[in-house]
């Protein structure tokens, strides 16, 4: 039985699994946290560690999917430029990483192309064939597949995160951490919603990341007032960025993930609410559309696996 390694790469770490081909998960590896900002040399070096440590368990591995956050070159296999890795610059870490490791077959592919691969392939978004994947955390990254096939124009992909509203709120104007303003991920990352948080509180924004995050998760456990305010814009915000991805690509389906987003039921049910709210006069853009969060426990682990799948089948048949 043919086994594949799915990575995923991210702003504070990195972890990755061991799949088969049905999806099933094997083996776990240890997750690797970076204990200072990696460059590209650490990537490589933290990754091929992970494709050794998975041919010694077992030698079936024939390849691995490395999900990365973007701008990223999938063709060349090259990490261009991260916002999160700052150090991280025109990367080539697969070629790199086919030297190290000549006994595996590695892919590159965008982190959020990954998640929802994966939950395309074994998760949420099984059956549907037009998708857009929203994933809310340290970024937001999105994915976008159109009649199963992921949408990545000239090798870029969607990078929805990045496009620009006008925010909700009494701070509708932000600084997003790629140097323009207002782009969507100023209001739904995790530092979006520290800055609501601080806007909310009238507060200076020097909040620890993390802790609106998980305050926010809680809330279906209390009853504040200025918290409900905090979900109230959050919500709203996520919910107009929503709204754009629609009118432009008519989805069947939505997948939402991310750290703020997952295991916060009562933020999904007042994001659902909101979109149906302000949907206006192109609510026919919105009928039959189902929004899902979701359903895999790593999905940029198994995304990457699954995309590994795909990708070595897909040389396989070419004879190559």
């Amino acid at each position: 039985m043919e086994l594949y390694l799915g990575i995923d790469l991210g702003g504070s770490g990195i972890r990755a699994s061991i799949y088969d081909q049905t999806g099933q998960k094997q083996f776990s590896l240890e997750d690797k946290r970076f204990s200072l900002e990696p460059d590209g040399i650490d990537i490589v070096r933290f990754v091929s560690d992970f494709v050794r440590q998975a041919l010694q368990i077992s030698s079936s591995v024939v390849s691995f999917g490395l999900g990365s956050p973007g701008p990223l070159d999938y063709k060349k296999g090259v990490i261009e430029s991260p916002p999160n890795l700052p150090k991280v610059r025109n990367a080539p870490v697969i070629q790199t990483l086919s030297e190290l490791c000549p006994e595996v077959q590695g892919f590159l592919v965008n982190d959020a192309d990954a998640a929802l691969f994966g939950e395309y392939s074994w998760g949420a978004a099984r059956g549907f064939r037009n998708v857009v994947g929203v994933f809310a955390g340290t970024g937001v990254g999105s994915s976008v597949m159109s009649r199963g096939i992921l949408q990545r124009g000239k090798g870029k992909g969607a990078e929805w995160g990045h496009h620009t509203i006008m925010g909700y709120g009494s701070r509708p104007i932000r600084k997003c951490s790629c140097g323009n303003m207002n782009c969507w991920e100023a209001f739904v990352g995790t530092s979006g919603l520290g800055e609501t948080y601080c806007e909310v509180f009238g507060l200076k924004y020097s909040v620890p990341p993390q802790q609106p995050a998980q305050q926010l998760r809680n809330l279906t456990k209390r009853s504040d007032k200025k918290w409900d305010q905090i979900l109230h814009i959050y919500s709203m915000n996520l919910a107009i960025g929503l709204r754009n991805i629609v009118c432009v690509h008519h989805p069947e389906c939505i997948v939402l993930g991310g750290g703020i987003i997952l295991g916060n039921e009562n933020l999904y049910n007042e994001v659902v609410e909101k979109l149906s709210f302000i949907s206006g006069p192109m609510s026919s853009m919105f009928e039959g559309l189902v929004i899902k969060t979701c359903e895999l426990e790593q999905p940029g682990v198994a995304g990457a696996a699954a995309y590994a799948i795909r990708q070595y089948e897909r040389l396989r048949a070419e004879g190559l």
